[in-house]
């Protein structure tokens, strides 16, 4: 008996180590490019967007009339990548954040802003208001952030031309590490990856009469870049004919891009029916930027 409860335990354990350290990245998710994630760290939030304002504190926060600001921002804009790390269990946030700014500090940025633990105020407004990413939401005491922008008439000047960091560990332990990449998008991560925000019918016609408004201003904002369009169709139905319908959506959404002043040679299809290992049915945009 105590032998049987013993293997019990011992695979127990096993499924427990192998889970913590099995976890993927979200859908569509990219490292920075020519920046290393921290080892055995996973992507939780991801996005990209282009900004025509984003806030980003040059100094403390402070209350005016009850409302936390910081004492002082910059204004940046540009095509903004938002990147957030799981660290794995036991990690202290700060490590995962000194692997971060070493790297950012070898390509030639400087700090323009620096702050740690309660002196950053509180993290729920970091989480909320700067980040807009509830995960962030932690210890006050537990947090750190830098900003970190190209020196002014540097020759060599990269695309990226902001970069904020940030570290917080939750009441859970639960760490996390947030990077913000503000500049061209073919240096804030190369390729763009989307799922196509679009409903079919039975027919495989479009039910969707347009693209969204963040949708439609990604696509107009590359209209010069090469896309692919790969369409994918679970169902336990014949394979082929499977094929050919996710082929027929693919189509569809191309129409939805030509109306927005995309050249229809610029974008090709693909087609993966149902040989996919997410089960799912969609049409993703991979987006490649020309100056790749």
């Amino acid at each position: 008996m105590f032998k049987r409860l013993f293997r019990f335990f011992v695979v127990l354990s096993t499924v427990f180590v192998f889970s913590a350290h099995a976890a993927e990245d979200v859908r569509g998710a990219l490292d920075p490019q020519g920046y290393q994630r921290f080892e055995d760290s996973w992507i939780v939030a991801y996005d990209r967007q282009s900004t025509e304002r984003h806030e980003l504190p040059t100094g403390p926060m402070i209350k005016v009339n009850g409302v936390t600001q910081p004492q002082r921002s910059i204004q940046v804009a540009g095509n903004l990548v938002r990147v957030t790390y799981q660290l794995p269990e036991g990690v202290d946030p700060n490590q995962a954040f000194s692997f971060f700014e070493k790297q950012i500090q070898a390509k030639g940025y400087e700090p323009r802003y620096v702050c740690k633990s309660r002196s950053c105020g509180a993290s729920s407004y970091w989480a909320s208001d700067i980040f807009k990413e509830r995960l962030l939401y932690g210890e006050d005491r537990d947090q750190q952030y830098a900003l970190y922008q190209w020196p002014e008439g540097q020759s060599d000047k990269p695309s990226v031309n902001t970069l904020a960091l940030y570290s917080v560990m939750k009441p859970n332990r639960r760490a996390y590490v947030h990077l913000d990449l503000v500049g061209d998008t073919a240096a804030s991560g190369g390729v763009i990856r989307r799922e196509v925000p679009v409903v079919f019918s039975d027919n495989d016609r479009l039910v969707t009469p347009g693209l969204d408004g963040d949708f439609e201003a990604l696509v107009k904002q590359h209209r010069q870049a090469s896309m692919w369009l790969v369409s994918s169709l679970s169902g336990d139905g014949d394979p082929q004919t499977l094929l050919d319908r996710s082929l027929s959506r693919a189509a569809e959404v191309k129409r939805l891009l030509v109306q927005e002043g995309v050249a229809p040679s610029a974008v090709q299809l693909f087609s993966r029916g149902p040989f996919t290992t997410t089960n799912e049915s969609n049409v993703e945009l991979w987006i490649y930027p020309r100056s790749q």
